[in-house]
């Protein structure tokens, strides 16, 4: 399953960005945004899925969604540990 992450755009060359997530940092292509003709800088929040930056997102709606996605995996978490609580 392929969650789109977002994140902060802490660096970038124009046609890629690095971004920090709630999981570290990764590389994201800027195609998307580019072909749209959306300039992205650094501190521009976006959502990226599968490397490429599909979406620019404003400050607090970027850290609105890292939240939402913090208790998503932890949600999963909690109900992967009770499926193997209850195979015991």
């Amino acid at each position: 399953m392929c969650f789109a992450e977002p994140g902060q755009v802490v660096s970038t060359d124009g046609s890629m960005a690095r971004i920090a997530t709630g999981s570290g940092e990764i590389d994201t292509s800027l195609a998307v945004l580019n072909a749209r003709g959306e300039r992205v800088e650094v501190g521009d929040w976006v959502v990226a899925a599968l490397g490429l930056a599909l979406e620019l997102v404003a400050e607090d709606e970027g850290h609105r969604l890292l939240d939402e996605r913090r208790l998503l995996l932890e949600g999963a978490g909690a109900a992967r540990e009770g499926m193997v609580d209850h195979a015991r």
